[in-house]
Parts: C-alpha cells; sequence; structure tokens
C-alpha cells in the first residue's frame, strides 16, 4: 500500500513501512542469530553486584534475553505487533521493548553494521514481498517453527525445509 507496484522499496520507504520494521525485529529477537556474545572487561567494574576483575571474559547470553518471560510475554510466540505502537507505528528506541531487544549489542561496544543489517533486512524483505507471494508447497505443509529445535552452534540455523514462491504481476 506504501510503496505500490510502479517502482521498487527504497531506504526512504521505511518509516512508512513500521509492520515490515517490526517484522524484522521479531524475526531478530525470535531466532536470536547470534545466541551468545564473548567480551573482555577492560578494567574493573561490578555486575548485577559481582566485582569484575579486569581482563574478565564476559559471556553475554542473547538467547536468554530474547526469550526470558521476565522481559517478553509468550517469548516462544512469533508476534511482531509487541514492536508496534497501538497507532500502528514502531515503537521508539526509548520504548522498554527495544531497550531489551539487545541483538545487536549495546553502548560502545555494539555491532557498528547495525544499521546496515537492518536497512538490507528492510530492502530484501519489502522487495520480496513486493515481487512474491510466498505460500506453503503444495506438496508438503511447513513445519512448526520453533527456535528451541534449530540446529545451534556459533550461528543458529533453522532445519531444512521447502517453500513456494509465486511471483507477483510487475510494472517496473
Amino acid at each position: 500500500n506504501v510503496i505500490g507496484d510502479v517502482r521498487g522499496p527504497e531506504i526512504r520507504d521505511r518509516q512508512q513501512c513500521p509492520l515490515v520494521e517490526a517484522f524484522v525485529l521479531e524475526t531478530l529477537r525470535y531466532i536470536s542469530h547470534t545466541p551468545l556474545a564473548l567480551h573482555s572487561t577492560r578494567e574493573a567494574t561490578s555486575i548485577a553486584g559481582y566485582h569484575v576483575e579486569k581482563n574478565t571474559s564476559v559471556l553475554a547470553c542473547f538467547w536468554n534475553m530474547h526469550h526470558g518471560d521476565s522481559e517478553w510475554e509468550d517469548p516462544f510466540l512469533f508476534k511482531p505487533e509487541r514492536f508496534l505502537q497501538q497507532d500502528g507505528s514502531l515503537k521508539p528506541a526509548s520504548d522498554p521493548v527495544r531497550k531489551s531487544f539487545l541483538l545487536f549489542g549495546t553502548g560502545r561496544r555494539s555491532c557498528p553494521g547495525e544499521v546496515f543489517a537492518k536497512s538490507r533486512l528492510y530492502l530484501f524483505l519489502s522487495t520480496l514481498l513486493q515481487s512474491f507471494n510466498v505460500m506453503e508447497p503444495e506438496d508438503h505443509s511447513l513445519p512448526e517453527f520453533d527456535p528451541r529445535e534449530m540446529d545451534s552452534g556459533l550461528i543458529m540455523q533453522p532445519k531444512p525445509f521447502k517453500i513456494r514462491f509465486e511471483r507477483r504481476k510487475q510494472r517496473f
């Protein structure tokens, strides 16, 4: 509805497509592709009341951050609307829900590629949805998608599945 079918999606369309943005954020939260991050303290510090010496390895578990009941209602349900306000706009970065999403880290140690990654995901997804209907294959049913069943490792990966793409009529 925002872009139409006379041109492809552009970065400037992003703010007018909050559901696509919410879908991207919920996908990243739900799957937590990189479940762990390893850091080292540069100086002695305190974390949640515990003293931590300089040069101590600290393991951040993004999986638990993104699937904990205390931060996320129904954490194993895929709900892009959790990132939307009542009026359908994207919740601001200062919203507690958005602040609980830490896949790219936070502060000085946050990933420098976050802005680029999210913009590319938006362009990829919006172009895909504009160009194709995405459907269940005619000869298979889609499996239940539960991130707890993914192949774990340094990067979480879904088990193989089939999907059908049907090209939409395009004018551009």
